[in-house]
């Protein structure tokens, strides 16, 4: 009886403490459930008032004629158009479409050191990063939608099939992208 007595004791006490454990837990995930909602709650409020800024960089980027040219392009919508041409501006500042692709840091910096000169270079990264990023997602829904007429698409894969990695591609596809865009946007003010 003595043995029965201190095994229920025993066991009386480890269910008393895995009460206690539990209850414990279930204060610890109530907490962390409040602090989910209101993480949620914080990332919906940041999604409407993006969608809000979107909505008038739309409306503000329709009233400039480039936006026309810019939208009419393989894989820009409604989202990246009026990113790019905030970044751009006012695309008759540029003298050139390679002043364009300077800006936006897609130029290869000259390496050279007396008779020394470098064929292999990186970008420069210099210019904007806003408009390399919504550039380079151009070139990714490009990639998606495998628009087989779109000479920046054709482009991107030529340089795929001469074994460029990845990026190197689709940044060279920016490249093309920008000199394209460029030519048709100053047409309008010619």
């Amino acid at each position: 009886v003595a043995e029965f007595a201190a095994y229920a004791d025993d066991e009386y006490g480890s269910v008393l403490l895995a009460n206690e454990v539990l209850a414990l837990l279930g204060g610890l995930v109530g907490i962390h459930l409040q602090q989910l909602l209101a993480m949620n709650e914080v990332n919906v409020f940041r999604q409407e008032a993006a969608d809000e800024i979107i909505t008038q960089m739309q409306n503000i980027a329709e009233t400039i004629p480039e936006y026309k040219v810019l939208r009419a392009m393989n894989g820009v919508g409604d989202r990246l158009g009026p990113v790019i041409l905030a970044e751009i501006g006012d695309i008759r500042r540029f003298h050139s479409a390679k002043a364009l692709n300077s800006f936006a840091g897609n130029d290869a910096p000259p390496y050279q050191s007396g008779q020394f000169e470098s064929r292999n270079r990186h970008i420069s990264k210099r210019g904007s990063s806003a408009l390399r990023k919504a550039c380079f997602e151009v070139m990714q829904a490009l990639k998606l939608t495998k628009p087989q007429d779109d000479p920046v698409y054709q482009f991107i894969l030529k340089k795929e099939q001469e074994g460029k990695p990845y990026n190197v591609a689709k940044m060279a596809g920016v490249n093309k992208f920008l000199r394209i865009y460029y030519a048709r946007a100053m047409e309008l003010y010619r």
